[in-house]
Parts: structure tokens; C-alpha cells; sequence
């Protein structure tokens, strides 16, 4: 026996208005959202108006920062009218984006652009038009065409110009936030900039990345990394959360490192690469404390085989750790500390006092 289907009149109907009904559901849906947002905004402005007004601390930094960027602003825009192009500073990329989470935080854009806009101080229009207004212009007349001229991977990120973006511009910082969308938008220009990267064809603009940075993201494998670290001339110890980094001017201790340890050793830092370089540190003898007093012997025994002068020797020691000095010291930091002085007088009496230490 079959069955037949009869698609009558009201279904035929019915249908269309049920998907209609969804359609109107997640349009109220979406609605309901954006109100939220709106209202959260106007929530967050009020706190930040509020705290401008009755907390002097927060007004004078919000004033202070807003003062010097509006002020690098201005210049770098009269810098780029005059075509003065490699004059122009990085306040550009330093400065909020307009409703980003820090200008939501803060309202510093609008700050920022009533600053540096057409009107003299006083005579600011006032109302939520002329922010609007102020605060766009701030976006088409400075920031973008400033952007533009440092060529900052963010304005061809945003008009997804993956094209025309010139890699060997682009900061450390940003290779490393950026390099997965290189490899999706722009794969064979960017795996073509990092061949010629390689052997130094091209350069990679190091200048922001911070070593453990560059060590951090060693576990990523990525080409370019190795010649980043190249661009840094790093020699430093690294045991979890501590590091023992000793660096001096002078030859005979020139590409040395003190191990953290309580019998510290000065060691030759090995390596042909930075990989090498960061798994010779990682072998390395490591301790749960050091002894001060050796890590000062060391020194002193370099200085006098060395017949280091006065000017020669080392001027600052930082020690960096997780731990209190008492607790990453055997002897007690105060008793350590004079022990370190009194032997550093007998050769070095001005020296001993301007040694500086820091955790």
C-alpha cells in the first residue's frame, strides 16, 4: 500500500512564514545584542568620566600620555606635508585604535584628537556630534595616512592588500603576531621572503623583540626566528623561571655567562646557532640557590688575571630571579652583600660602591 503526500494550500503558505519567523527571531536576537553593547559603552564612558574627574592620579596620566602623543601626532603630520618622510616617529603605532577595548577604557582617541584638531584650546564645540566628528577625523586625516606612510603591516592587513605588503618592514613583534595570517593570505611572497631572509638577502627588523621572546617562540620552528636571533648579539642563561645573564664590554669576559648555581661557573657560551645556543644554556648545572660570594670571586679572579683598570671593570651586576635574595643565597643577603664589598675594596674601592644588584 502507498502513501501520498498532498501538499495543500495552507502548507504551501505556512512555510514561507515560518522561516520568516525565525528570520525575525534572530533579527530581534541581534538587536537585543547590539543594545547591550551600546548600553556597556555608555556604562564604561561614564566610569571613565567619572575617574577623570575625582581621581587626580588618573587625570594626570591621562593627560600626560594624551599630551605626547597628541603632540608626536602633530608633528609627524607636519613632517609627512613636507614629505619628510624618514623624520616621522612610531607614535602612529602606538596610539589607541579608535573603539578599540583601550580606547573604550580610557576614551584617550578622543582626547587625542580635541588635542591636536583645528580648534584652539577653549573653544572646543561640545555634544556627542562633534566627538563623532573629531574623533573620525582624528582616523581619516592622521592616523591612516600616517600608517600609510610608515607602511605598518596593519593598513594592508586591513584592506587585505596581502599583495603589496612589504615584509622586510615589518617589526618583530608584529612577524611574530602576524606570521599565520602571511602564511594563509600570502604564502608563496611570504615563504619567498623568508628564503631570501635566510641567507641575509633580506633583513628581518629585530629591533622590538625582546630575547626571551625570541627563545619562547623557538618551539614554533619557524624560519624566520633563527635569522631574528641572529639580530640580537644575546649571551644569557635561562633554567625555568630564572635567568643569570653577565655581559661585558671588556674581551675576557666577552661571550661569558655565571651559571646559577651554588658553586657557579664561568662559562664560555657555545653555540653556532640560536638553537645551540639555548640547548647549551639549558644543560647548563643549575641550583635552587647561588652563592653570591663566588659568583664575585669569579669576577675578581678575571679582573686580577685580567689586570683589569678600574674603568674596565664591571660597573653593574643584575641578578634576576623568582626568589627573595635570602632565599636564593645560602648566607643571609645582608652579610653577603658586605662580604661582596669588602673584597671589591681592595682593589676597586670606588667601584664598591656603585655595584648595583636587582631582582
Amino acid at each position: 500500500m502507498r502513501f501520498k503526500v498532498v501538499r495543500t494550500e495552507e502548507n504551501r503558505i505556512w512555510r514561507p512564514l515560518e522561516g520568516l519567523k525565525n528570520e525575525y527571531k534572530v533579527e530581534i536576537e541581534k538587536q537585543k545584542a547590539r543594545m547591550t553593547r551600546e548600553k556597556n559603552k555608555i556604562e564604561m564612558a561614564k566610569k571613565v568620566v567619572d575617574r577623570y574627574r575625582l581621581d587626580p592620579d588618573y587625570k594626570f596620566l591621562h593627560d600626560r600620555v594624551s599630551d605626547l602623543l597628541a603632540s608626536c601626532l602633530k608633528l609627524d603630520l607636519e613632517l609627512l606635508n613636507s614629505g619628510k618622510l624618514k623624520d616621522i616617529s612610531l607614535a602612529v603605532k602606538w596610539c589607541p585604535s579608535l573603539d578599540s577595548s583601550f580606547d573604550k577604557r580610557t576614551l584617550l582617541c578622543k582626547t587625542i584628537a580635541m588635542k591636536i584638531h583645528l580648534y584652539p584650546i577653549g573653544t572646543l564645540p561640545s555634544g556627542a556630534h562633534y566627538t563623532y566628528r573629531v574623533r573620525d577625523w582624528l582616523r581619516k586625516q592622521v592616523l591612516v595616512p600616517l600608517c600609510a606612510a610608515l607602511e605598518l603591516p596593519e593598513v594592508y592587513i586591513g584592506r587585505k592588500d596581502w599583495g603589496s605588503l612589504p615584509y622586510n618592514r615589518v617589526a618583530s613583534v608584529a612577524m611574530k603576531m602576524y606570521k599565520d595570517k602571511f602564511l594563509k593570505h600570502d604564502e608563496e611572497r611570504f615563504r619567498e621572503y623568508l628564503e631570501k631572509v635566510k641567507p641575509r638577502k633580506a633583513k628581518i627588523a629585530a629591533g622590538a623583540l625582546l630575547p626571551h621572546q625570541i627563545i619562547e617562540a623557538l618551539n614554533d620552528a619557524d624560519k624566520w626566528l633563527s635569522r631574528n636571533g641572529r639580530e640580537w648579539y644575546s649571551d644569557g642563561g635561562v633554567r625555568g623561571t630564572r635567568c643569570s645573564h653577565v655581559r661585558a664590554e671588556c674581551r675576557a669576559l666577552e661571550s661569558k655567562l655565571i651559571t646559577f648555581s651554588e658553586n657557579p661557573k664561568l662559562q664560555l657560551f657555545e653555540g653556532e646557532d640560536l638553537r645551540s645556543k639555548v640547548e647549551f644554556v639549558r644543560d647548563m648545572e643549575w641550583g635552587m640557590n647561588t652563592g653570591f660570594q663566588k659568583v664575585f670571586d669569579l669576577i675578581l679572579k678575571v679582573a686580577v688575571n685580567g689586570n683589569f683598570k678600574e674603568d674596565e671593570m664591571i660597573k653593574k651586576v643584575f641578578v634576576f630571579s623568582d626568589m627573595e635574595f635570602d632565599q636564593a643565597s645560602a648566607n643571609p643577603w645582608k652579610t653577603d652583600y658586605q662580604t661582596i664589598v669588602r673584597k671589591f675594596e681592595k682593589g676597586y674601592r670606588n667601584l664598591s660602591r656603585r655595584l648595583c644588584f636587582g631582582i
